[in-house]
């Protein structure tokens, strides 16, 4: 069975937290920090560490299993050490309450602890779990914020980002609309800006474009730049944008998706562009049906002195739906190799 071995009280001189031998109880002793003569009780009046420390535990324990319900799992601190016990030199007084001479000698818990009361102790242990408290409710917070399990990417790396503002059936990206957290309502007003921007951006360079070359199995479009006309629309799209973004957002955005949007619309204007619908036979009769070839080129500034060339080839027999503006000012010796 259980047995206490010391007594925890506190002088009532100096209220300095003692503790003594269990049999010291009923006798008299002096303070060894103020010299008075006190008596011992009988049992504890104070809390000892031990019992501090289970105050401090079910606290804890309580909030490990709140972060375990949620799939966390957070270290507790560390139990603070016990404070080394006193000796206590006793001598029988001839009655417990007789005014005696000093009749055993009692340590204080520690030298360098502080004289503290039942008030003080009570307030320690809310401080404590306040603090414990604090530090669950940030990694809840924490878990909050990355609520997917991904870990919030550094600041140096954003830069390094490249996404598209748009998919190939013209709706915002899923990463941007995540980045930026947009709202539905967000959603549809960015979409409804870029969306009017293209049709503008395309029926801009449609009014611009040339036949430059035709022959019954090719034909090839000029497209010169027309940069003011498409800086006028790119300032009204990035106006659209930070109205409806905000300022934080929407640098963030041109940040990580700015490059991209300059290629989604056509560079506004500022490349020259060559576009070519070639059909293509097969070298031997039979080796494979006549295809569509279509090339893509740009002339695109970048500075004052550079100019960057950039190509693609496509080989369709399906005209893809950017390229649906053009089918009208095709040949039909030419069409026909590629029905949309």
């Amino acid at each position: 069975m259980w047995k206490r071995t010391n007594i925890w009280f506190f002088c009532p001189a100096c209220d300095k937290r003692l503790v003594v031998d269990v049999q010291a109880g009923g006798y008299r002793a002096d303070c060894p920090e103020c010299g008075k003569n006190i008596p011992i009780p009988t049992r504890s009046t104070a809390w000892s560490p031990a019992m501090k420390r289970v105050g401090l535990y079910a606290g804890q324990a309580a909030l490990i299993a709140l972060a375990i319900t949620i799939g966390w799992w957070f270290a507790a601190p560390g139990p603070a050490e016990d404070p080394p016990a006193v000796a206590v030199a006793r001598v029988p007084s001839a009655a417990a309450d007789a005014k005696a001479e000093p009749v055993a000698a009692v340590a204080p818990e520690s030298e360098e602890a502080p004289a503290v009361s039942d008030r003080a102790v009570h307030r320690q242990l809310l401080e404590d779990h306040a603090a414990l408290q604090g530090r669950y409710n940030k990694m809840l917070q924490w878990m909050v914020d990355n609520y997917r399990g991904k870990y919030p990417l550094p600041e140096r790396l954003v830069g390094r980002l490249r996404l598209a503002p748009l998919t190939e059936n013209g709706e915002v990206h899923p990463d941007l609309i995540e980045m930026l957290r947009l709202s539905d309502d967000e959603k549809g007003l960015v979409q409804d800006v870029m969306v009017y921007v293209g049709d503008r951006m395309r029926q801009m360079e449609q009014e611009r474009a040339r036949v430059a070359e035709q022959s019954d199995t090719r034909i090839t479009f000029s497209v010169p730049p027309f940069a003011e006309a498409g800086g006028e629309l790119r300032e009204d799209l990035y106006l659209a944008l930070e109205s409806t973004l905000g300022e934080h957002r929407f640098d963030r955005m041109v940040e990580v998706a700015g490059e991209s949007m300059r290629e989604t619309f056509h560079y506004f204007g500022e490349a020259a562009r060559t576009l070519t619908f070639e059909v293509i036979f097969p070298a031997t009769p039979g080796a494979h049906p006549p295809y569509l070839l279509i090339r893509d080129g740009w002339i695109v500034p970048e500075g004052e002195s550079v100019r960057l060339t950039r190509v693609t080839e496509t080989a369709v027999t399906e005209l893809p739906e950017r390229y649906l503006p053009y089918r009208e000012w095709l040949p039909e010796s030419v069409s026909r190799y590629a029905v949309p």
